[in-house]
């Protein structure tokens, strides 16, 4: 089943505004398209683009952050700041945010950087996009929420020339529904395009089009895709039946889901046709739930699941050779635990990795707007080969 909506008047209107002259088509070389701006994690305090990592640092208190950027070699972190001889320490320094836990992510083409961050009031906090440039000039405010509005988690972010496409919802509202917002990223302008039901996501995007996916908590057994056309100003809503647990994830224009829990059966979804076909099955890998996909990056598809005997585990599969990785790896740290090496962001040859593990005091905030001091595990993060990560193996740059 099908249903195509034609895209009201005031989001044509708006897009052929954000889209035209506002525009500096020098700045954006090939952007004329939709890009996914974070991993299938959403938004983090890690993103990489065209090589370059940032990430936000947490201070010493675990009251605020600071954005770094991280030289491809690996070598130095330096501040996002452009102010000579800055103690980043306070709101006058573009690189310092007052929030113990920002999330980061750049333009497609590493023009800009983005962060969503909390703006603390007397009542609670406010969260907020802020951009600024890849030098660490020119900060603002492009987007703020109402106070009872927040971004659904993960955040995935798709970029189309200097609009941001990422949903929100209201946690007011009894019935939740969640809303794909459009934000322009020069004039500050939004809009609402469309509204969805509880249980939506964005899976991705590429070329001309947007796709998210609707999965009910309750009722029938079915997973609605809906796909946005700029170039044909629609908005597709296709309806594909399930059949016991899944998990569906975007590759390179496709949509995919690995069906079952037996084995490790991925399936591309044929849209039009509503079907499934399997692409790559292997009887070696069964969980005793449900296979999730945690992270797409490149051709590697990041799947966690929990075994028979429902220990954790996590596996990679690879698109462009049809192989399958074990990435289950003893972490070396003060907890000595068994654990995964996470990917937050990468470079040509290198992953940028959560890995070796170390206890910290660290201040976390609590529903009433006070700090409190706790003792948590901290993932320090490393650079890592590509190969090392696909082999299992413990070594960091």
């Amino acid at each position: 089943m099908m249903r195509t909506l034609r895209i009201y008047s005031f989001f044509l209107l708006l897009t052929l505004v954000f889209l035209s002259g506002c525009v500096e088509k020098e700045a954006y070389v090939n952007d004329d398209m939709f890009h996914t701006l974070t991993l299938s994690y959403g938004a983090n305090d890690v993103c990489s683009v065209n090589g370059s990592i940032y990430k936000t640092e947490l201070s010493e208190d675990g009251k605020s952050s600071i954005i770094k950027y991280i030289d491809k070699a690996g070598a130095e972190e330096i501040p996002l700041c452009s102010r000579i001889e800055c103690t980043h320490s306070d709101d006058t320094c573009t690189a310092f945010v007052n929030d113990g836990s920002p999330y980061i992510f750049a333009s497609y083409t590493g023009d800009y950087v983005y962060i969503i961050h909390k703006d603390f009031t007397d009542d609670g906090f406010i969260t907020l996009i802020s951009s600024m440039k890849s030098n660490g000039e020119d900060r603002k405010e492009i987007y703020r929420l109402k106070s009872d509005e927040s971004f659904l988690y993960p955040i995935m972010v798709v970029g189309y020339n200097n609009t941001l496409f990422i949903m929100k919802y209201s946690f007011a509202r009894e019935d939740i529904e969640e809303t794909l917002v459009q934000i322009d990223c020069q004039t500050g302008e939004s809009a609402d395009i469309h509204k969805f039901a509880n249980g939506s996501s964005i899976l991705g995007a590429d070329g001309k089009k947007l796709f998210v996916c609707t999965e009910p908590y309750t009722g029938e057994n079915q997973t609605t895709i809906t796909v946005i056309d700029l170039e044909k100003n629609e908005i597709n809503e296709n309806i594909i039946p399930n059949e016991g647990n899944h998990a569906y994830f975007y590759h390179d224009q496709n949509i995919y889901r690995i069906n079952g829990n037996d084995s490790l059966d991925i399936q591309l979804v044929d849209l039009e046709s509503k079907s499934c076909s399997t692409v790559y099955k292997n009887e070696a890998y069964a969980a005793k739930w449900s296979f999730d996909v945690s992270c797409v990056i490149d051709d590697l598809v990041i799947i966690s699941y929990r075994d028979a005997e429902n220990n954790m585990k996590r596996l990679a599969y690879d698109f462009s050779s049809s192989k399958t990785y074990d990435l289950t790896l003893k972490i070396t740290g003060e907890d000595e635990r068994e654990a995964f090496v996470t990917i937050l962001g990468y470079t040509d040859d290198y992953y940028y990795v959560a890995a070796n593990s170390a206890l910290r005091d660290m201040y976390y905030l609590t529903p009433d707007g006070t700090y409190e001091k706790g003792r948590y595990t901290v993932l320090e993060k490393r650079f890592m080969k590509k190969s090392d990560y696909l082999n299992n193996t413990e070594k960091y740059i």
